[in-house]
């Protein structure tokens, strides 16, 4: 048994043609603790989706490429594990619109990433890119996960998700280009809780990522999670910049901050005029008895609101557009350029708010 080999070492090309999952599969189930992954002029051609054991770390040399030609087909996947790393990995498929097949029976469809892992502890996904594919990555039920330093392309529904995670760190990542057209719901990171379900969503991190090219719906969107930071992100070219919601009546989401953030909102209704939202940064609480405690609304910048022509507005149209909050400040924020749709203002705060401070705000535009 060694702690270190290569996939190379079990028999792996990386010329684009011959079939590597064989090699890939033998390399993971080798008990070794470090998989080394050295860069190829072409790429390592994966079809068949390869499970990943745990206590390893999945190391790119110079960034090689792994791809799968299967639309629909997943490449690394693993369920019920503990300590896993992959990094520097560039993964890329056959196309962002095939639902995939092959997935864990208890996950749904739409849950399904290039990479997936469900149920994980103490997971690192750090340096790799992910293009062409439903989702890009996928961490479902796990915790303490960090990932960082990612780049994600051409993806369908959701190019970074994280769901029924606690203790996740999702920055730095530069994730753009959602294939998604028309009228519906995709997302650029989307991160989730439940705790009614049984999944307590807590202490998490979505900061200083760039989200760019969710034309139909969020670029960052959260839901029932309590102790969120949303810090230093950018985002452009979405219908929705940043969307913080409480779904179900027993999950809490208390100390909630959104801080520093640049938002500028898509010019394109693809839509076509039918009525959705429009926010560049909303926060919603479930309803007058369960509310959203202790956030802050600190410092950001929204640009572009209400600029898409013909737009139909539902909801709480707003450049910022708060909802049951109690013990909410709103302090430095500004909206510059704004558009004229109708029904709009330029912050909405709509509801059962309670302990409310808002100071220093700076409103600009039609």
């Amino acid at each position: 048994l060694h702690e270190s080999v290569s996939v190379k070492d079990f028999g792996a090309v990386g010329d684009g043609v011959t079939d590597d999952s064989a090699a890939f599969t033998d390399a993971l189930a080798s008990g070794a603790t470090r998989i080394f992954i050295p860069r190829t002029a072409s790429f390592y051609l994966v079809n068949t989706p390869v499970s990943i054991p745990a206590s390893v770390q999945i190391i790119g040399i110079d960034r090689p490429v792994i791809k799968s030609t299967v639309a629909g087909t997943r490449i690394f996947g693993g369920n019920g594990l503990t300590g896993v790393t992959i990094d520097g990995v560039c993964f890329d498929s056959a196309g962002s619109s095939t639902v995939p097949t092959s997935l864990y029976s208890s996950v749904a469809a739409v849950n399904c990433g290039l990479v997936t892992l469900y149920n994980c502890t103490n997971v690192r996904i750090t340096n790799c890119r992910f293009t062409n594919f439903y989702n890009g990555l996928s961490v479902v039920k796990c915790s303490t996960v960090w990932v960082t330093n990612n780049e994600v392309s051409n993806w369908y529904v959701y190019g970074i998700l994280g769901s029924l995670c606690s203790r996740a760190f999702f920055d730095y990542n530069n994730v753009q280009t959602c294939d998604f057209a028309g009228a519906g719901n995709a997302y650029g990171i989307m991160v989730t809780g439940d705790q009614a379900g049984g999944n307590t969503s807590d202490t998490t991190s979505i900061s200083n990522n760039f989200i760019k090219g969710v034309k139909s719906w969020d670029g960052l969107m959260t839901h029932d999670i309590t102790r969120l930071k949303v810090i230093g992100n950018v985002i452009e070219d979405c219908r929705v910049g940043i969307d913080v919601g409480h779904f179900d009546v027993t999950n809490v989401i208390k100390s909630v901050v959104v801080e520093g953030n640049i938002i500028s909102l898509t010019s394109t209704d693809t839509w076509a005029g039918a009525g959705a939202s429009h926010n560049g940064i909303a926060v919603i609480g479930f309803d007058a008895t369960h509310q959203c405690e202790r956030v802050s609304i600190i410092g950001n910048q929204v640009d572009n609101f209400g600029a898409m022509t013909g737009a139909v507005l539902s909801g709480t149209p707003s450049p910022y557009g708060l909802q049951h909050i109690r013990n909410l400040t709103v302090t430095g924020n500004q909206v510059t350029g704004a558009g004229s749709v109708n029904v709009s203002t330029g912050m909405f705060l709509v509801g059962t708010l309670n302990n409310v401070t808002i100071t220093g705000n700076n409103f600009n535009g039609t």
